[in-house]
């Protein structure tokens, strides 16, 4: 893929019961600006620099034109990533890394802005499964017990985000907020389909799997063809740099493991599985909405979900 030369960016919900804040468009100056690469580099705390116990999620990612066909849902911005401004802002998290491997370009030479724009641009929005969440530090283990508020994805995909058919969770313990805030909605009849193991052991036992009788959302809000399958729900591979896949493992999967840089073993390791789950079209996207999709720029097959590059 190569420079990224569109000049319309991504717009932002405030949140889904709210109307959505102005697009903003591209300037020149603006344009200029993100040819400059911005990486967040993970900083020292300090007084200056520690975010405290309360953390604020961000606005959703969303393209202004192209129409979503895959949600991707953290868990709540971690400190580096709110001193940044960014999803996944901090340096050692891979998730940008895998989306360059998947996209064509370079994290540590692209903005965030570019980078941002060529996962939405291929039908990926991105949000979080929690509004907000108190704890010390980053970590999800260390959230303050009953301090955790969901955002309203059901909302969202339900007056928003209508075109979705596939929502990827970025790690288990994502995924247990998610399960703990949306048990009743999994439950409901035939509204999921879990696509991985990593799905089926977090949420097995809450998914209803039978075939529906109406629409996920208890309303006529899609056509029925789309509103009678269920979205897919994939439980992926955390890109914490809490999560580091062991080199054994590794090793097993064939991957070549440069001892001056370890860390590119561990994005391949774990960009094999985002683009096994996650970087492939869903299968009602592709098979039934090829045609209305394709003339909104998403296209069909590799061209529509990265499965090779974006």
């Amino acid at each position: 893929m190569g420079p990224i030369r569109s000049r319309v960016t991504s717009k932002y919900f405030a949140k889904p019961s709210a109307p959505p804040l102005p697009t903003t468009h591209t300037s020149q100056a603006a344009a200029n600006e993100m040819k400059k690469p911005v990486v967040c580099q993970p900083q020292k705390k300090t007084k200056a620099t520690t975010v405290g116990l309360l953390k604020l999620g961000f606005a959703p990612l969303v393209h202004d034109t192209v129409e979503p066909h895959t949600l991707i849902l953290g868990t709540c911005p971690s400190d580096a990533a709110i001193l940044c401004g960014q999803y996944f802002g901090n340096r050692a998290n891979t998730f940008w890394d895998i989306v360059g491997k998947q996209c064509g370009f370079k994290r540590a030479a692209t903005s965030y802005a570019e980078q941002v724009l060529a996962l939405t641009s291929h039908g990926y929005a991105v949000w979080d499964v929690l509004a907000s969440r108190k704890g010390q530090g980053s970590l999800d283990s260390k959230t303050v017990r009953g301090s955790d508020v969901p955002n309203d994805i059901r909302t969202l995909l339900s007056q928003r985000l209508v075109t979705v058919r596939r929502v990827c969770i970025n790690s288990k313990s994502s995924a247990a907020f998610f399960l703990k805030h949306n048990r009743s909605w999994l439950g409901e009849l035939g509204v999921w389909d879990l696509v991985n193991q990593a799905a089926r052991d977090v949420f097995g036992a809450a998914v209803n799997k039978q075939r529906p009788n109406q629409n996920h959302f208890g309303e006529k809000t899609r056509a029925a063809a789309v509103a009678t399958a269920p979205l897919q729900l994939a439980v992926m591979e955390s890109t914490s740099p809490a999560n580091a896949p062991s080199r054994r493992a590794r090793l097993a999967e064939g991957i070549t493991i440069d001892e001056h840089n370890k860390t590119a073993s561990i994005i391949e390791y774990k960009r094999r599985r985002w683009a096994a789950d996650c970087f492939t079209p869903p299968a009602h996207h592709a098979k039934n909405d090829a045609s209305r999709h394709t003339r909104v720029g998403l296209g069909v097959g590799g061209s529509s979900g990265c499965s090779s590059q974006c």
